[in-house]
């Protein structure tokens, strides 16, 4: 193998090792505003391929894994559910990502906040 195939085949091991982090990957924090008053919002992610893991923390609920995550470009989508007592109840977030923001809905109880990257 010449000195071009030996400089080809470096650049491909590297570029193969060299996996960039999504954009989604890291800490979170939103302000919602809710029927009991404003409430932090924590958001902690880590991609694989299409595949989104972590966690929703909140004061009431407190901390929970996701469910279900997935990553398409700069859209996510995942479900989370949380004890509300004598049930349990599912909300489904889609949020698309813009740099440091990320832009949710939750569904049901339709509502629309911005995560914003946690410094």
């Amino acid at each position: 193998m010449g000195k071009t195939g030996v400089l080809l085949m470096c650049v491909f091991v590297m570029a193969t090792s060299l996996k960039a982090d999504s954009p989604a990957d890291g800490k979170w924090e939103a302000k919602i505003k809710t029927q009991v008053g404003e409430q932090t919002i924590k958001l902690n992610f880590k991609s694989d391929g299409d595949t989104l893991t972590g966690t929703v923390s909140d004061g009431r609920s407190g901390e929970t894994a996701i469910q279900e995550g997935k990553i398409d470009g700069m859209t996510i989508s995942f479900k989370q559910t949380v004890d509300a007592g004598a049930s349990n109840i599912s909300f489904t977030y889609t949020g698309k990502i813009s740099g440091d923001q990320i832009a949710f809905t939750r569904e049901p109880f339709k509502l629309e906040f911005v995560a914003r990257r946690a410094k």
